[in-house]
Formats: structure tokens, C-alpha cells, sequence
């Protein structure tokens, strides 16, 4: 049997000189230590100041477990009760000092992280977004049979979670209700052309409808609407009886593709009505449009705002960039 081959570290015997030097060094920083300590006891009393953390680019995402784990605390500090302390301090760092806001007359509906910053490595702030109900008997002097009412309402909650993503995760302090996060800033678009309703004798929309008529409402088959090589499977069972377009807006690309985004009017089997939005790309051959692309996210076509100042980074929109669509469509 043939040993597998092992990587090794690349190990050096010590020099004299760099040991001389490293022992030197360390005498020099204990030196150096006890002296900052009689400065501290000369200077005065306190306790010392805890070290400023030095906050990562707010570019850094939260990842999905330390979310996970947001949600968990923050959902078990509103409803596990006292008796089950013990399973409410195992989410923390340290046992917290409260029992929670568990009560018969709050109920929790959804927790849901909607915004969250790696503060540093291995620390970050989650808020989460808690909707609940709550039952309140209102105070009217005078009236002492008064029904209670259920109040909707949504608390956003800030918590510290702490740790590391593979061996294990921990909020560091209670959750706190803070306000909701900012609203997001001016300057997404998915298309700068306005909405029109479609004419019935425009191929293009006579493709566009045929097409998503088929393929989500089972009109007929999608498959003679696609361009050659794409393949975009049928949804089985359709979700709708009924879909029509109701307005589109379209951009030409390059090489005679167009961008159409559409908005349709759908209705459910039982009777429901809404509307949904979809972008795809067409492409025409001889005397006919096909669709090459479908995505249910559309590309951007204008920047992104600018992270300090809140403004569009250009502008004028830029050019659609379908790279995108092409990844997110099945059909690609």
C-alpha cells in the first residue's frame, strides 16, 4: 500500500541571533508593561476604557446562519416563558439578567432580519423585524365591560450576535427595539421608458402575452414562442386560469434584441386578481419576435445610489446590461 503523499509545513531550525533577539524583545515589552502600570496607579483610578472596535467596510453582508440566529433570540425573548429559562440563556453568551417579554396577551406572528452590519470580525448587529399581536383591554373610566381589542403592530429589534459561523453563534446582549431601518435611497429603476398599453396588432406584444399566457396560465404551449436553443420548462400545475397583458414598456439592445419589461393582469383558479412583472428579451427572425430571455428580476438601468451621498453615482442611465437576466433565466 502506497502512503499518501503529505504536505508539509515549511519548518527552519531557530538562529541564535533571532532567539537572542526575541528574548530581548519580550524582556523589553514586560519592561515596558509594568511601567504603563504605575503610570495607570499614579494618573488615577477607574476602571479602564474597553478598546474602540474598528468597524469592517459597510459593503459586509450578514450571513445566513448569523440571521438564523438573530431571528432564534430575538423570537424566543419574546415567547418562552420563565419557567423555561434555561433554553432562553442558552442563546446568550450569559445567562441574561430578564426572563424575557413572554405573555398570554402578545403573540408573535413573524420575525424576519431585515437589515444587519459586521461590525468587526466575529460580531455583528442584526435588526429584526417582529410582528405581533397584542391583546389590550382599553381604560375607559366608567366603563368597566369593555371588550378587549388585538392591536397589529411591528417592533424592529436590534441584537448583538457574536461567535464564529462554523462552531457556533451567541447574542451578547438582550435584544433592544430600536427604529425601523432607513428607507432605501433614490435611484433604482428597472426601466426608463414609461409604460404603455400594448396594441393587439404589435407583434412584439402579440408574442409577449402568447407566451406568458401559455406559459403560466396554460394557454396553449410556450415552447413556439422561445428562439432556437432555449428551453424554459412549463410550470405543472399553472397557477392561473387567466392572464392578460395589461401594459409593457420596451428598449432596444444590440444586434436587433429588444428589452420588453410587461406588466400582467392574472387570475387564480378561485377567482383572485393581481398583477405581476416580468422582463424578457426578444429577438427577431424574418418576420417574427422570439423570446431568448425571461426572468421574473429584472436587469437595473440605472446605477445604484451612491453609498455616502444617497444620489445616482451617473447621470444618465447606462446601457442594460442583460448579463444578468441571462443568469437568473432558465432559459439561458
Amino acid at each position: 500500500m502506497v502512503e499518501p503523499e503529505l504536505d508539509h509545513y515549511d519548518w527552519r531550525p531557530p538562529r541564535r541571533t533571532a532567539q537572542l533577539a526575541t528574548r530581548i524583545g519580550l524582556w523589553a515589552a514586560v519592561a515596558l508593561g509594568a511601567l504603563g502600570g504605575v503610570v495607570a496607579l499614579v494618573g488615577g483610578g477607574g476602571a479602564p476604557e474597553p478598546a474602540p472596535i474598528t468597524p469592517v467596510p459597510s459593503s459586509s453582508s450578514v450571513a445566513g446562519p448569523v440571521a438564523g440566529m438573530a431571528e432564534r433570540v430575538v423570537e424566543a425573548w419574546f415567547t418562552v416563558s420563565p419557567d423555561a429559562a434555561g433554553d432562553l440563556a442558552a442563546l446568550f453568551v450569559e445567562p441574561p439578567r430578564a426572563s424575557g417579554l413572554a405573555s398570554d396577551n402578545l403573540v408573535v406572528e413573524r420575525v424576519t432580519t431585515v437589515a444587519g452590519t459586521r461590525v468587526t470580525d466575529g460580531y455583528w448587529k442584526v435588526t429584526v423585524a417582529v410582528d405581533l399581536v397584542e391583546t389590550v383591554t382599553p381604560d375607559v373610566e366608567g366603563t368597566p365591560d369593555v371588550e378587549p381589542t388585538s392591536v397589529p403592530t411591528t417592533w424592529y429589534v436590534e441584537v448583538a450576535i457574536v461567535g464564529d459561523v462554523n462552531r457556533g453563534l451567541a447574542a451578547l446582549t438582550t435584544p433592544s427595539v430600536v427604529p425601523p431601518p432607513s428607507a432605501v435611497a433614490s435611484g433604482w429603476a428597472a426601466t426608463d421608458t414609461p409604460y404603455e398599453q400594448p396594441d393587439p396588432a404589435d407583434p412584439m406584444a402579440e408574442t409577449v402575452e402568447g407566451f406568458l399566457a401559455a406559459l403560466l396560465a396554460g394557454a396553449g404551449d410556450a415552447a413556439p414562442y422561445l428562439a432556437a436553443g432555449v428551453d424554459i420548462p412549463a410550470l405543472d400545475p399553472v397557477p392561473f386560469a387567466k392572464l392578460e397583458l395589461a401594459e409593457m414598456s420596451s428598449f432596444e439592445l444590440d444586434e436587433g434584441r429588444m428589452r420588453v419589461m410587461a406588466q400582467v393582469r392574472v387570475e387564480t383558479p378561485g377567482g383572485a386578481l393581481t398583477y405581476f412583472g416580468y422582463e424578457l428579451i426578444l429577438t427577431q427572425r424574418l418576420d417574427r419576435w422570439e423570446v431568448s430571455q425571461f426572468a421574473g428580476a429584472p436587469s437595473l438601468v440605472i446605477e445604484p445610489p451612491d453609498e455616502q451621498t444617497g444620489a445616482p453615482q451617473d447621470g444618465a442611465p447606462p446601457a442594460v446590461d442583460t448579463t444578468d437576466a441571462a443568469e437568473r433565466s432558465p432559459g439561458a
